[in-house]
């Protein structure tokens, strides 16, 4: 990460997977400076329009894991399968792994050579709903996300964005 770096995402929304593809956003993330947090630093970087609960994150390198200001974990060089990130929260459960090995992804931006992070989501018994889902990011090393998926428990419809444009100072 370097202050001046950018990412711009082109936003789909499915029926299903492969199915009735329909453009809706443009997304761009980019790294706007630096801060200190609890005697840390750490990147800012700004989310705009956002489909994220937070539009402004900070990140930095812990050791070759690319960890938040409250240490979450958000991306890990694990061998595959390993968790490296489990959230509790009140309803369900996030679990985050790579998931195998590396993956060719072609994007408007190019074609870039990934690994793939998995999150689980795992709604708890007492919910009793039926919808634990899986999300990917696809990262390459150098660049940063790629492509993602998204899927949300209260929407039908499945998400993805494509890395359309970045630059890396």
């Amino acid at each position: 990460l370097q202050v001046g770096n950018y990412w711009i995402y082109d936003w789909y929304s499915f029926l299903a997977p492969g199915e009735g593809e329909e453009f809706f956003l443009r997304d761009t993330l980019e790294v706007t400076g630096m801060e200190t947090i609890a005697g840390k630093s750490y990147f800012r970087l700004e989310r705009s329009p956002s489909l994220a609960t937070r539009e402004v994150v900070y990140w930095r390198d812990s050791l070759g894991y690319l960890v938040d200001e409250q240490g979450a974990i958000y991306f890990a060089p694990t061998r595959p399968g390993a968790i490296f990130n489990r959230k509790e929260l009140s309803y369900f459960s996030v679990e985050s792994s790579i998931a195998g090995d590396t993956s060719n992804v072609e994007v408007p931006a190019g074609e870039f050579s990934c690994l793939v992070k998995k999150s689980d989501f795992l709604f708890t018994e007492e919910e009793q709903m039926d919808l634990n889902k899986s999300g990917y990011d696809y990262l390459s090393l150098g660049v940063g996300e790629v492509k993602g998926t998204r899927l949300f428990a209260n929407h039908p419809n499945y998400y993805e964005y494509r890395l359309v444009e970045f630059s890396l100072q």
